[in-house]
């Protein structure tokens, strides 16, 4: 069985770049526990930031180097915090997706999330580490990630919206 490193290399040689991945969580430890877990996957995910405020988040995504943004609902800079700067991700960066990952599950916060930009949203509670690898490759390929309960809470959510005339 072929290592992840050597996995890694192989998809290199075929001529794929890495998904480069901006990690903002709300301390500098679950960053690099994060990134460390990054790097030995068998994913084609590269780490190029681990951040924990908003002013870096937006710091980084201004060099342009990086193809999705993981950002954790809380931030340095209190509760909620990566939920705020998700509108302003989305209205200067709009080519980054965004992945937005929660503690628990809260049907509000997961509605802000999608009308704020998020393309795809992770519990941490819930899911393994690889999950999470798929979730930030689905987003990076334009898809949009939910579980089937936050699909049919978004759908309930648009269906309770007064209809455009």
């Amino acid at each position: 069985m072929a290592s992840p490193r050597m996995l890694a290399e192989a998809q290199l040689k075929a001529g794929r770049s890495p998904i480069r991945v901006l990690i903002a969580l709300d301390s500098p430890m679950d960053c690099q526990l994060l990134q460390a877990a990054l790097k030995g996957s068998r994913h084609h995910l590269e780490a190029v930031a681990c951040v924990v405020s908003r002013t870096d988040i937006i710091h980084c995504l201004s060099r342009g180097n990086v193809d999705v943004a993981l950002i954790n609902v809380d931030l340095e800079g209190g509760r909620l915090t990566g939920l705020d700067v998700l509108s302003e991700i989305h209205a200067s960066y709009q080519s980054t997706p965004v992945v937005m990952l929660f503690d628990t599950w809260n049907d509000d916060l997961i509605v802000h999330a999608f009308r704020a930009g998020a393309m795809g949203v992770f519990c941490r509670s819930e899911k393994k580490l690889d999950m999470l690898w798929k979730c930030i490759s689905a987003v990076h390929e334009g898809q949009i990630w939910a579980n089937s309960v936050q699909m049919q809470l978004l759908l309930r959510t648009l269906r309770k919206v007064t209809p455009i005339r």
